[in-house]
C-alpha cells in the first residue's frame, strides 16, 4: 500500500492522481443525492454543440467554443460514447488514464522522470482504448436505462417535490409518490422561473423526451 501511495503521489504520476479528486468527488456528492447526475444520454454535456456548428457567441468567441466542441466531440466519437451519460465516460477515461501512469511508473521506476511526458500521452491513448471497449459493454445497460425511463408510469400532470439541494433551469432532480414507492426523475424549471429548494412542491408539465427530464414549475 505504502509503494502504490508513493507512486501515486510521485511528480509524474501525481496529476493524473490529482484528476481522481473531482470525479470521485462528483460520484460520491451524487451518491448522497446533493445533484443529479443524469449527464446525457447522447454522449454529449448539457450546452455543447458537438458539430461545432452553433455559431459566435455573444462575446465573438464563438470560433473557438466551435474548436473545442469539435474536439470534444471528437474524443467522444473516439470512444464510441453515444447512449452514455458524459459523467461516466470521462470517469472511465480518467480512471484508466490514472492506471497507465501507474503501470508505466512502476515498470520504468526512477526513468519515469524523464520519461513523463511519453509516458503520459501513451497513457492516455490506452485509456482512450479501454474506454472504447468498456463503453461497448455498457452501452447495453444504458439502453435498457433509457428504454425504462421512456416507458415510466406517466406523471405529466402529478404534483411531486424537489429532492436535489436546489431546481433551476440547467439542473436538478424531484420526487414523486407513487403506490410503489417513490420515483425519482431529473427536472429542470422554465427559464425566468425562481429557483426551488429541496422540499418545495411542484407540478409536472411538459416531458423533455430528448434529453430526458420533465419541466416541472413551482405550486406555491
Amino acid at each position: 500500500m505504502k509503494d502504490i501511495w508513493l507512486t501515486a503521489t510521485s511528480s509524474a504520476v501525481l496529476p493524473a492522481t490529482l484528476l481522481l479528486i473531482p470525479i470521485a468527488l462528483y460520484w460520491l456528492i451524487g451518491m448522497l443525492g446533493i445533484f443529479d447526475l443524469d449527464g446525457v444520454s447522447d454522449g454529449g454535456g448539457d450546452g455543447i454543440d458537438l458539430d461545432g456548428d452553433g455559431g459566435a457567441d455573444s462575446d465573438g468567441d464563438g470560433n473557438s467554443d466551435g474548436i473545442f466542441s469539435s474536439l470534444f466531440g471528437g474524443m467522444l466519437k473516439l470512444v464510441n460514447a453515444s447512449d452514455i451519460p458524459l459523467m461516466v465516460v470521462l470517469s472511465l477515461i480518467v480512471v484508466f488514464f490514472w492506471g497507465a501512469m501507474m503501470i508505466g511508473a512502476t515498470i520504468m521506476g526512477s526513468g519515469m522522470e524523464f520519461f513523463a511526458w511519453a509516458i503520459g500521452l501513451g497513457s492516455l491513448v490506452v485509456a482512450l482504448i479501454c474506454t472504447r471497449y468498456f463503453v461497448i459493454l455498457l452501452k447495453p445497460f444504458f439502453r435498457v436505462l433509457k428504454k425504462d425511463t421512456e416507458n415510466h408510469v406517466p406523471v405529466i400532470g402529478r404534483t411531486g417535490h424537489v429532492r436535489s439541494n436546489d431546481l433551476t433551469s440547467a439542473h436538478g432532480q424531484i420526487e414523486v409518490e407513487d403506490p410503489q414507492g417513490l420515483m425519482y426523475f431529473n427536472a429542470r424549471l422554465l427559464d425566468g422561473d425562481r429557483i426551488l429548494r429541496k422540499g418545495d412542491e411542484v407540478l409536472i408539465f411538459d416531458y423533455e423526451k430528448q434529453r430526458g427530464f420533465y419541466y416541472v414549475k413551482p405550486l406555491n
